[in-house]
């Protein structure tokens, strides 16, 4: 039976590709990751031959890397019969202005849709691109989340978590843009400096890649957890932390203000020092129980659960051709997916 939607991801491990999966189990949905094709010509092989009707790519840049290397007949039949959507779960469309190639694919796909609230009112009030299609917002790994806070753990009531990517944006020119040197790092030192102080656990994908059941479980045996970005398109672990019962304090990214309407005060623009004393106030409004933080995730994803449905009903309208780069830039293209296809064998 052919799946009615394909989904393009980048590699089995990543955000992009857990919440590719849950939305796959919710719909006639099939999941294909980039680092496992050793050219861009085979993963277009792969999409033809398979022919869904609807191509979903959650990874834009496998999208911006076909259209920049196949030819003109297989750019038509790409969209020939299907519609072309791209989710997007961050700014980087929006922080680089002008004319760009992010800008020419949001205008060429038929569909694109964003994750968050936030994201939507930056999309829709830029005028150079047509406005997003709706809000598709990332979907954790629901299972697995919920069995890993049925098994028995000791809490560690001295222990904050991050949990991120330090490294992200840099190949765009962000610096820091987790707040990992600036905040993370910082109070690590202060929580060192004081005696009996809280200790932060450190869950950096830059530096190691871990199954997703390890990353929950440093989060469920924490008390709080922090994501200090200065943006996010959904921001995974607020989801995961509610899922398995703790208390996530948050800058206002991504879901944030969406999720944790009721309680803005885990809302906060973080300094090291700042979130030393938020930590040690006598203050019980800064912890929810382990009930509340579960109910509030339940509900959350009850109700976006449903915007998969969005989805059984398209109509193209990408408009445009589709001007490709040069040789040199192809020729890198084809490098980096052999050199990504043969850094996936060699860990698998």
């Amino acid at each position: 039976m052919n799946k009615e939607m394909l989904v393009i991801s980048d590699t089995q491990n990543s955000a992009l590709s857990i919440s590719a999966r849950s939305r796959s189990k919710l719909i006639n949905a099939e999941v294909l990751y980039g680092d496992n094709f050793q050219s861009v010509n085979q993963l277009f092989d792969v999409i033809i031959e398979k022919n869904p009707p609807t191509l979903l790519f959650v990874w834009r840049q496998s999208l911006l890397d076909l259209l920049n290397s196949i030819t003109n007949e297989q750019r038509a039949l790409l969209k020939e019969g299907r519609t072309l959507i791209v989710l997007v779960p961050d700014h980087l469309g929006l922080d680089n202005p002008g004319p760009t190639q992010e800008y020419e694919l949001l205008n060429y796909v038929d569909h694109y849709y964003v994750t968050s609230k936030i994201l939507y009112q930056a999309y829709d009030s830029t005028p150079s691109i047509q406005k997003p299609s709706g809000i598709l917002h990332d979907l954790p790994d629901v299972d697995l989340i919920r069995k890993t806070r049925a098994e028995i753990t000791e809490v560690k009531t001295n222990q904050v978590v991050w949990v991120g990517n330090s490294k992200w944006g840099s190949k765009q020119g962000y610096k820091d843009h987790k707040g990992y040197r600036s905040i993370i790092k910082q109070l690590e030192i202060i929580f060192k400096n004081h005696k009996d102080c809280f200790k932060i656990k450190i869950v950096d994908s830059a530096t190691k890649s871990r199954p997703n059941k390890e990353v929950l479980r440093e989060i469920h045996e924490s008390s709080f957890l922090l994501l200090t970005s200065k943006s996010e398109g959904t921001g995974l672990p607020l989801l995961e932390s509610l899922g398995l019962g703790v208390t996530p304090l948050s800058t206002r990214v991504g879901i944030a203000p969406e999720l944790l309407t009721a309680h803005p005060y885990l809302i906060q623009e973080f300094t090291p020092d700042g979130i030393h004393e938020l930590l040690h106030k006598d203050n019980p409004r800064i912890t929810l129980s382990r009930n509340e933080a579960i109910e509030l995730f339940e509900q959350f994803i009850s109700t976006i659960s449903q915007e998969l449905l969005q989805f059984e009903s398209v109509s193209p309208k990408g408009v445009g051709d589709w001007n490709r780069k040069g040789f040199l830039a192809r020729k890198y293209i084809r490098l980096i997916y052999v050199y990504r296809f043969l850094k996936f064998k060699i860990s698998h």
